[in-house]
């Protein structure tokens, strides 16, 4: 069932409008000095409400809804009596149609609510006459348009809702003029030009929502002039210009969003006057300088997200006073220096990402004392040392929550710590391109909940890959390449269902890799580079010439035996499918493969080893070498080489050309 639209006023209404009772004008205190005045008074009030009437029953057959029983009490009643509605309630009716101009008759409207419908349409002028109303909200609709001057006459307006709309053109510049506005939303809409300067005149502004259009132009200087305002949110806009410093004498902001603007110039000195700031966000902008100290007097800050700006210089020390912090992001700046132990104090932080930027020494020894820690993004810096055993130490507690974990592209040394595995939450574990040596901790699979990603890539790990990694049945992407790793692949990997990305290029494994689809659909240089995969395995060949060769060192060395291996058998030449010599290709064969080195191994099977050769002619081929155990067996393999050849100039495949 629908949601039923609700109508009050001073006087008891029934739900819907019904119009059921004589308008009573003894309930006022009329004082005329003649009947007849009273008479004429009560008639023309009677004549402007039967007036709102008409219009509202006028409204009522543009307005569509998926019932199609929309609003069946809106009727005048038998005995022909009327009463003038105040509040207007028609949020979540899914109503289709447009607001029509008749609406400006309804004087006595003090509360419109249209929002979260289908209407469509442009808002009409004549809204303006509503001069008694104090909420006109119309979010989340179709209404497109320009927002219309006229709403500047409705001076005991408090609540102006036009959010989440497709309204266009620009923000009139009498906004100003409405004292009374306390909440002010323009957001979600496609509205250009500046914010006009008379908003530093809503003395009364508690918040003010004006993010995700598209307005251009600076931010008022005298915005600073609004004192009781709570809420800033301006932000994916066009805005330019500096942060305006008279912004730091609003001292009852708790929000201040500007993020995703072109804003540039330096964070305002003062800032930190704003004691009740709960939020700041200032992301994405052209913002430079250092971080002021002033920002550390912010004790009731929870966010404080300032990434993707050009900001400078070190983090300040005193930044551990932020005792309410849970989210610290300053990624993609130029800041120096090293990450502050003061920052240990922060015992609500959640989130610690200082990517991207050139903080150096090392990573603070007393982090473990985070224990509320869930995501710490420290990658592409200038870090050194080894990562702090505190980090992981289970009798601090903090363990359990870690869930993100990316230390990449640093300078760091040593050891993986053991106590990693102690980590039970973490989900991402990224430790690249640094300079980690000796083997990879067995413990590293009991991380039971990983699964986006572990990559140990770039550093200096050697020994064997333990086969406890076999149990991250989760994981979905696994890089151990640009190692030191030898021995063969675990067959314990065959268990790790979840994984679809796997690179464990040059490294000096061997033997054969997982029969696994991750394995098997890897691209050729995501296992290139080792000393003797092979394998079932079929990437990174495609397209290729398919050869059979079947090979033995004396055979193609020594005449003799070729020439009595051709006087047993007289056919066609074993070569001739490429139409040239076939010395000459077993001798391209041989530089391509280095001798038929095993790094160029991708499959053994029951009869022979397969190779990838990539020819001088820039051919990619797979290059088939039987096995032989003897020398009775050597005109068997002839055959049988024979037959395979023929079995593939039959084929028709995409990957296989027959040439005869």
């Amino acid at each position: 069932m629908l949601p039923v639209p609700k109508f009050a006023c001073a006087t008891l209404l029934m739900v819907a409008l019904l119009l059921v009772s004589f308008y009573n004008v003894d309930v006022f205190a009329f004082n005329y000095s003649s009947a007849s005045s009273v008479a004429h008074k009560k008639q023309s009030h009677a004549d402007a409400v039967v007036e709102e009437v008409e219009s509202l029953l006028k409204w009522k057959s543009t307005l569509v809804n998926q019932s199609g029983s929309l609003l069946h009490s809106w009727k005048t009643s038998s005995t022909g009596s009327v009463i003038s509605p105040c509040s207007l309630d028609f949020y979540d009716n899914k109503l289709f149609g447009s607001i029509p101009p008749q609406i400006g008759n309804l004087s006595k409207l003090t509360h419109l609510d249209l929002s979260m419908n289908k209407l469509s349409g442009h808002i009409p002028p004549e809204i303006g006459s509503l001069t008694s109303l104090h909420v006109l909200d119309i979010h989340q609709n179709h209404i497109s348009g320009s927002v219309p001057n006229s709403i500047c006459n409705l001076s005991n307006l408090d609540t102006l809702y036009f959010d989440q709309n497709i309204l266009s053109g620009t923000i009139p510049q009498e906004i100003g003029t409405l004292r009374s506005l306390t909440n002010l939303d323009f957001s979600n809409n496609s509205l250009t030009g500046p914010i006009p300067t008379s908003v530093s005149n809503l003395s009364n502004l508690f918040g003010l929502y004006l993010h995700e259009n598209q307005l251009s132009g600076s931010i008022p200087q005298e915005i600073g002039s609004l004192r009781s305002i709570t809420k800033i949110v301006l932000a994916r806009n066009k805005i330019t210009g500096s942060v305006p410093i008279s912004l730091c004498n609003s001292t009852n902001l708790t929000h201040l969003l500007l993020f995703q603007n072109h804003l540039s110039g330096t964070i305002p000195r003062d800032i930190g006057k704003l004691r009740n700031l709960n939020v700041l966000q200032l992301s994405r902008n052209n913002l430079s300088g250092p971080i002021p100290t002033s920002v550390c007097n912010l004790s009731n800050m929870f966010l404080l997200f300032a990434y993707e700006n050009q900001l400078s210089g070190s983090i300040p020390q005193e930044i551990g006073r932020l005792k309410s912090l849970t989210d610290f992001v300053l990624y993609y700046n130029n800041l120096v220096g090293p990450i502050p132990n003061s920052i240990c104090n922060l015992r609500k932080l959640n989130r610690l990402i200082l990517v991207g930027n050139q903080l150096s020494g090392t990573i603070p020894q007393e982090l473990g004392r985070l224990r509320s820690l869930l995501d710490l993004r420290l990658y592409a810096n200038n870090l050194v040392d080894t990562i702090p055993t505190s980090l992981c130490n289970s009798t601090n507690g903090m363990v359990s929550n870690l869930e993100c974990l990316d230390l990449s592209d640093n300078k760091l040394t040593g050891p993986i710590l053991t106590q990693l595995g102690d980590c039970s939450n973490l989900f991402f574990l990224n430790l690249s391109t640094n300079s980690f040596n000796e083997s990879i901790p067995s413990q590293i699979g009991t991380l039971s909940s990983l699964s986006l990603l572990l990559d140990l890539s770039q550093n200096e790990l050697t020994g064997k890959i333990p086969s406890d990694l076999g149990n991250l049945n989760k994981l979905e992407s696994l890089n151990l390449s640009h190692n030191k790793l030898s021995g063969s692949i675990p067959l314990s990997f065959e268990e790790m269902v979840s994984l679809t990305t796997v690179d464990i290029s040059y490294n000096e494994l061997s033997g054969p890799i997982p029969n696994m689809k991750a394995f098997k659909d890897a691209p050729f240089d995501a296992l290139k580079n080792n000393k003797g995969l092979c394998g079932d395995h079929s990437g990174g060949l495609t397209p290729f010439l398919a050869i059979l060769f079947g090979f033995r060192k004396r055979l193609g060395r020594n005449g003799k035996q070729l020439d009595q291996t051709k006087a047993k058998d007289t056919r066609k030449n074993l070569f001739s499918i490429w139409n040239f010599d076939g010395k000459l290709v077993f001798e391209d064969i041989i530089e391509a493969t280095e001798d038929f080195d095993t790094k160029y191994c991708i499959r053994t099977g029951g009869y022979g080893t397969v190779y990838k050769a990539e020819l001088p002619t820039s051919q990619v081929v797979a290059v088939k070498k039987l096995h032989s155990s003897d020398e009775d067996s050597e005109i068997f393999d002839l055959k049988s080489f024979e037959s395979e050849v023929h079995a593939l100039t039959e084929i028709r495949h995409r990957n296989i050309r027959g040439e005869a």
